[in-house]
């Protein structure tokens, strides 16, 4: 495990197919600020140079926080107190790493280990899968300072919960769990908290053994698919022949299909993996 220096916000480690980040504000509940903006970007910056990654997991440190959102001091009071200027360019810094990872080829998990509330339901809602202490607490507490969930918030809220529950925790700022966000559709899974780490590393160990143009094709497909039947059919085909295509000689469908012939590999049970030497 490689452990990226230059980091006083986040914390960066790389383990072989997985990259890890951690929001290194416990004092502040992990809130986003212009510095921790900027060394996302720095991070990303990090996971593009490697080859080989498969998966990023986001945390909070210590045991209280996810993410509390945006700093309130330090990314909206003083940047506004400044000039709007200023604030949009901070906003821009922060919804571009934002976008970078909604267009990441890897597989994006976040592990909630408490306090979510605002920019942090957003980022969870943008991520590719979640995994939630069954009593973390979360929230969309814009509304009680007579604002709107914004910066992709509302958009985070309205394509992962159905449309009254959405409404509901705009409109009224109520908080809820990680149990309850799985069944809000925010989360795809709810432990309690001392197996959070254990059940992250689970759904980990799943991902990296897949192909990983695979997982970046089946991520591309499902963020981009058209509405329409017809168009959507002629997309997810287009996709495979690509994907097809960008494996070349070994295409894992030619090999995979030949051993389900030979019944040597069962597809329903596990991922399959070409011999040493194929």
């Amino acid at each position: 495990m490689s452990s990226k220096k230059g980091f006083q916000n986040i914390l960066l480690t790389i383990d072989d197919t997985v990259a890890r980040i951690v929001f290194n504000r416990p004092d502040k509940k992990n809130a986003m600020s212009p510095d921790l903006h900027d060394e996302m970007h720095k991070a990303l910056d990090e996971i593009e140079k490697q080859d080989g990654i498969k998966v990023i997991v986001i945390t909070g440190a210590g045991d209280s926080a996810f993410c509390g959102g945006m700093d309130l001091e330090k990314f909206f009071f003083e940047p506004l107190m400044e000039s709007p200027e200023k604030f949009k360019k901070l906003a821009d810094i922060a919804g571009r790493w934002f976008n970078r990872l909604i267009e990441a080829p890897q597989i994006v998990v976040c592990s909630i280990n408490g306090y979510c509330f605002g920019g942090g339901v957003d980022l969870v809602g943008i991520s590719d899968l979640a995994v939630a202490a069954e009593d973390a607490v979360m929230g969309l507490s814009e509304v009680n300072f007579g604002v709107l969930p914004a910066g992709g918030t509302t958009w985070a809220v309205k394509n992962n919960f159905n449309r009254k529950q959405g409404l509901r925790y705009c409109l009224t700022g109520e908080t809820f769990t990680g149990k309850e966000a799985v069944e809000l559709g925010l989360v795809n899974i709810a432990v309690p908290k001392e197996k959070l780490a254990e059940e992250t590393d689970r759904l980990v160990g799943l991902l990296v053994t897949k192909n990983a143009l695979t997982l970046e094709a089946i991520k591309k497909v499902f963020t981009k698919l058209p509405s329409n039947w017809y168009e959507a059919v002629e997309f997810e085909n287009g996709k495979a022949q690509e994907l097809a295509f960008f494996q070349g000689e070994k295409n894992w469908l030619r090999h995979g299909l030949k051993k389900f012939k030979d019944r040597e590999y069962k597809p329903g049970l596990g991922s399959y993996k070409l011999d040493k030497g194929e």
